[in-house]
């Protein structure tokens, strides 16, 4: 059940990210700087920055349709660190709060080996899908990502079995 519940709701993924409304504040040290909340601090691009990185996202796309490698590609582009992510990401419904709509619907209709540009507010995702890696071959760093896997799997199946027996249910209003 597990599995299968597994290769119906996840996509593997690797992708570089390009901000195109956003930019980070760095400090003096080129380290992130913070506001009181502890959220990273942004500011506006300007007219001329949205227009550099509409360049850059063309012509990361254009290595993509001349078949350039996909990981010299993300090192090239990518304006996000994934040095954490070494293997790429496991993306499911479960994580819309994290990835937001955008990449979870549109990586779900990838095929695998597809490279897909999806722009979701204020960020471009260039997006390569990756073939599921079998549950029982996945490396430590991967299985970290899928922590919440059974209980995701374990709240699906209470929901249907629930629904069913809903249906069967009647309600004497005498």
């Amino acid at each position: 059940m597990l599995d299968s519940y597994y290769r119906e709701n996840y996509s593997h993924v690797r992708y570089l990210v390009i901000y195109t409304e956003d930019k980070i504040v760095y400090d003096e040290n080129g380290e992130y700087e913070f506001d009181s909340d502890g959220n990273v601090l942004t500011d506006k691009l300007s007219d001329a920055e949205r227009a550099e990185k509409a360049e850059k996202i063309k012509t990361a796309m254009s290595d993509v349709e001349s078949g350039t490698d996909f990981a010299e590609i993300m090192t090239k582009y990518n304006e996000a660190d994934m040095s954490a992510y070494p293997n790429g990401f496991f993306i499911s419904p479960n994580e819309l709060g994290v990835f937001g709509y955008a990449l979870v619907s549109e990586t779900k209709q990838m095929d695998v080996g597809e490279i897909r540009k999806i722009e979701d507010e204020g960020i471009c995702y260039i997006v390569e899908k990756l073939e599921l890696t079998e549950l029982s071959k996945l490396d430590d760093a991967s299985k970290s990502q899928l922590a919440s896997l059974e209980s995701y799997c374990v709240q699906q199946h209470y929901e249907e079995k629930f629904s069913a027996i809903a249906e069967d249910i009647t309600v004497d209003e005498s």
